[in-house]
C-alpha cells in the first residue's frame, strides 16, 4: 500500500510494483517536475535497495487530450534515459497494465521542469555513490519504525546529492528533528532549495551544511525560511555564498534564537560582512565565525558598529587582513560587553592594532585573546603588559609574533592578569633572559600551559624555568627546539613544584642519553602522561635509564622517534614494569631491528597499547613473526611497520596473528609484500586498506 507521504489522488502503481516495493515516498510531482509522469522513492522487498519508481501519469493532460500521444512521450523519455543510463535501469520491473506504466531504475539525479528528453540530468558518480553508500545510512533514518523519537540525524560525509537533500526534505514524520548535520556533503543549491522548504521540522535547532558547495541561490532560499523559529545554530563553512549570499542572509528576520553562526572561508567580503552587521534580528547571537573572508579594515570597522549583538561571547576573524586599521576599529566598540573570546590569528596586526586594541574598556569579561601570527614586538607586548582591560584574562596566544627578550620581560611583569593559565609564546625569540623573566613571576598562580616551543632558550633559561615555585598548577610544558641539551634536562627534572604535569614536550634539544638519565631521576611529576623526546640523539643507554623510572606511572605516551636507541634500548624498555597504561610507543626510525622487535613482542605489561610505530626500523620476516605472537595488545588499533624488510613472509606471519581484534590502522608500504604477503593482510583485516 502507498505510504501516507504519497499526495497523488490517483494511484499509477502498477500490481507487481506494488507487490515488490515498499516505503513510498514521492519525490517529484506532476506540478514540480513533468506533468507527464510520478516519481517516486521506494525500497525493494527482494534486497531492502532504495530504488526510483518512475510511474506513467495516466490523468495529466497531455494523457486527456490523446492517451497515445502521452504513452508515445513517456515512452520515448523512457528509452533516453535507458541509453544515457544503461546501469541505471532495471529491465525486469517494467509492467505496463491498465494504462498504467511503471519502472524501476537506481537513482538518479532530479529532472528538470519539462519532460523533453534532451533535457534530461546527467546522473554522476557522486550520485552513483549516493545510492550504494550514503543510503546506507539514510536508509537507518527513513525506515525507523519510530520517527517521532528521531532528535538527531547524522549524515556527515556521507555523499548526499541535492537528490537525497530532497528526499530528507520531503519526510514529515520526523516532528521532533533538533540536530541534522549534512557537513561535507555535495548537495549544492538545489539541496538547500530543497531543504529550505520543509516547513516540517518546526523544533529544529541545529543545522551543519558546512562544505556543500552551496552558493548564493542556495544561500537566498534557506535566509528565506520561516519554518525553523527556533533554529541556534546554523553551520555553513567552507561554501562558496559570496557577498550576496551574506547580504541574503542578513535579512532574515525568522531566526530569533539563532545563537551560533558560522560562515568561514565563504568569500562573503566588505559588503557582505557590512550587511551582517546590520542585522538587527540576531538578539542572541554568542558565537560569529568569520574566519579567511577577507573583510579587510573596512570590514572590521563595520562589525565594530554593531549594537544588537549584546551577547556575543565570541568572534573569530582569523586571516581577515584587518590589519592595525581593522583592529583599531574593533577597539572602539562597546556593544559586545559579554565578549569572552576574540581571535585575530593572522591579519598582520602590529603595535599600533594591539596598543589600540588594549585601550579597549567594555569587554571586561575577555578571557581568551589570540593574535598568532601578527606582526607584534616588543612594543606591542608591553602594549599588553600595561592593559587592565581585561582582568578576568585565562588564555593569551602570541605564537609567531617578533616578541624578544624585552616583550617577554614586560609581559612577566603584568599585574592584572591573575587568572592567566595558558601563555603561548611559540615562534618567537625571547631568548634565555625573557625565559629568566617568566620564571620569575609570581602572579600567574593558576597556569596550566606554557608554551616557549623554538625560542632558544638555552641551557640558562630551563635552569630559571625549572626554579620556578608558584605556577604548582602546570600541566603542559613545550620547550620544543630550545636549546637547553643535558643540562637543561637535568635541570627541568628536578624541579619539585610541577606536581601536577602531564605533558612535557623536550623534542630537538640533543639531551642525549645524559639528559634521558636525568629526567629519569625524576621522582615529582607524578601525573605525567606524555612525553615526548624525538630527536635528541637517545642511544641505548637512555632508553635503559628511561625504562627504569617508577614515577611516571600513568604515562600513556611515549614518543622517542628519530632516536639511536637500537635493539638495546628496545630490550630495555619492553622491560619497564611500570607503565601499566601506556597507550602510545612511537620509536620510528631506532634501528631496533629484529632483536628488538622480538623483545617488545614478549612485553607483558602494555595491555592497554593502541598505537605502535615501527617504521623505518630494519625489521625483517623475523620480528614481523615474533610481533605476530603476541597476545597482550589486545587494545591494539595503530600498527605502522612501514619502511622495514619484513617481505611476503613477515606479511604472511602477521596475518595469523588472532589478538589484535581492534586493529584500524596498519601501514606496510616499503616492505616488498608481494600480492602473496598483501592478500594474507587483506584476508585477515579486510576493513583496512592496505
Amino acid at each position: 500500500m502507498l505510504g501516507a507521504t504519497i499526495k497523488t489522488v490517483i494511484d499509477p502503481l502498477t500490481p507487481n510494483i506494488r507487490l515488490s516495493y515498499e516505503a513510498f515516498t514521492q519525490i517529484e510531482t506532476e506540478t514540480q517536475r513533468s506533468p507527464n509522469y510520478f516519481v517516486f522513492l521506494a525500497k525493494s522487498k527482494r534486497n531492502g535497495h532504495l530504488h526510483h519508481i518512475r510511474a506513467f501519469n495516466f490523468n495529466s493532460a497531455l494523457a486527456q487530450e490523446s492517451m497515445n500521444q502521452a504513452i508515445t512521450v513517456f515512452l520515448r523519455e523512457t528509452l533516453h534515459l535507458c541509453s544515457l543510463y544503461p546501469t541505471a535501469f532495471i529491465p525486469d520491473t517494467l509492467e505496463f497494465y491498465d494504462n498504467k506504466i511503471c519502472y524501476a531504475t537506481k537513482p538518479i539525479s532530479p529532472l528538470p521542469t519539462t519532460n523533453l528528453p534532451q533535457q534530461l540530468t546527467m546522473m554522476t558518480e557522486e550520485v552513483t555513490s549516493y545510492t550504494e553508500a550514503a543510503n546506507l545510512t539514510l536508509r537507518k533514518y527513513l525506515e525507523d519504525p519510530t520517527p517521532q523519537n528521531i532528535k538527531e540525524i547524522n549524515l556527515a560525509k556521507e555523499r548526499i546529492s541535492a537528490e537525497g537533500a530532497m528526499v530528507l526534505s520531503s519526510n514529515k514524520s520526523w516532528a521532533n528533528l533538533t540536530t541534522l548535520n549534512l557537513q561535507e556533503n555535495d548537495i549544492g543549491d538545489d539541496g538547500a532549495i530543497a531543504l529550505s522548504k520543509n516547513n516540517a521540522w518546526k523544533n529544529l535547532t541545529a543545522l551543519d551544511l558546512s562544505r556543500n558547495s552551496i552558493s548564493v541561490e542556495g544561500a537566498t532560499a534557506l535566509s528565506l525560511n520561516s519554518s525553523w523559529p527556533h533554529l541556534t545554530t546554523l553551520i555553513l563553512s567552507n561554501n562558496e555564498l559570496g557577498t550576496q549570499g551574506a547580504i541574503a542572509f542578513s535579512k532574515n528576520s525568522s531566526w530569533v534564537n539563532l545563537a551560533t553562526l558560522d560562515l568561514q572561508e565563504n568569500k562573503i567580503g566588505v559588503e557582505g560582512v557590512t550587511a551582517l552587521s546590520q542585522n538587527t534580528s540576531w538578539t542572541r547571537l554568542t558565537s560569529l565565525n568569520l574566519t579567511g573572508n577577507v573583510i579587510g579594515a573596512e570590514g572590521a570597522a563595520a562589525l565594530s558598529k554593531n549594537t544588537s549583538w549584546t551577547k556575543l561571547e565570541s568572534l573569530d576573524l582569523f586571516y581577515n587582513q584587518i590589519g592595525d586599521e581593522g583592529a583599531a576599529a574593533l577597539s572602539l566598540n562597546t556593544s559586545w560587553v559579554n565578549l569572552t573570546n576574540l581571535s585575530l590569528r593572522a591579519n598582520n596586526i602590529g603595535d599600533e592594532g594591539i596598543t589600540a586594541l588594549c585601550k579597549n574598556s567594555s569587554w571586561k569579561k575577555l578571557s581568551t585573546l589570540n593574535l598568532h601570527r601578527n606582526n607584534i614586538s616588543d612594543v606591542g607586548a608591553v602594549a599588553l603588559s600595561n592593559s587592565t582591560s581585561w582582568p578576568y584574562l585565562t588564555t593569551l596566544i602570541l605564537q609567531e609574533n617578533k616578541i624578544n627578550a624585552e616583550g617577554a620581560i614586560a609581559l612577566s611583569k603584568s599585574a592584572s592578569w591573575t587568572d592567566l593559565t595558558t601563555l603561548n609564546l611559540e615562534g618567537n625569540t625571547i631568548g634565555a633572559e625573557g625565559a629568566k623573566a617568566l620564571s620569575a613571576n609570581e602572579l600567574w598562580k593558576s597556569l596550566t600551559t606554557l608554551n616557549l616551543y623554538n625560542n632558544n632558550i638555552g641551557v640558562e633559561g630551563a635552569i630559571a624555568l625549572s626554579q620556578n615555585q608558584t605556577w604548582t598548577k602546570l600541566q603542559t610544558l613545550n620547550l620544543y627546539m630550545s636549546s637547553i641539551g643535558s643540562e637543561g634536562a637535568a635541570a627541568l627534572s628536578k624541579n619539585s613544584s610541577w606536581t601536577n604535569l602531564t605533558a612535557l614536550e623536550l623534542s630537538n634539544n640533543k639531551i642525549g642519553d645524559e639528559g634521558a638519565a636525568a629526567l629519569s631521576l625524576n621522582e615529582s611529576w607524578i601525573n605525567l602522561t606524555t612525553l615526548n623526546l624525538r630527536f635528541n640523539y637517545i642511544s641505548a643507554k637512555g632508553a635503559a635509564a628511561l625504562s627504569q623510572n617508577q614515577t611516571w606511572k600513568n604515562l600513556v605516551t611515549l614518543e622517542l622517534q628519530w632516536n639511536e636507541i637500537g635493539p638495546e634500548g628496545a630490550i630495555a624498555l619492553s622491560k619497564n614494569n611500570s607503565w601499566k597504561d601506556l597507550s602510545v610507543l612511537d620509536l620510528q626510525v631506532n634501528e631496533i631491528g629484529d632483536e628488538g622487535a622480538v623483545a617488545l613482542s614478549e612485553n607483558s605489561m602494555w595491555l592497554n597499547l593502541k598505537v605502535l610505530n615501527l617504521e623505518g626500523n630494519n625489521i625483517s620476516a623475523k620480528g614481523a613473526t615474533a610481533l605476530s605472537k603476541n597476545s597482550t595488545w589486545t587494545k591494539l588499533e595503530t600498527l605502522d611497520i612501514s619502511n622495514n624488510k619484513i617481505g611476503a613472509e613477515g606479511a604472511i606471519a602477521l596475518s595469523k596473528n588472532d589478538s589484535w581484534t581492534n586493529l584500524q590502522v596498519l601501514k606496510v608500504e616499503g616492505n616488498k609484500l608481494s600480492s602473496e604477503g598483501t592478500a594474507a593482510l587483506k584476508t585477515r583485516w579486510p576493513h583496512i586498506k592496505i
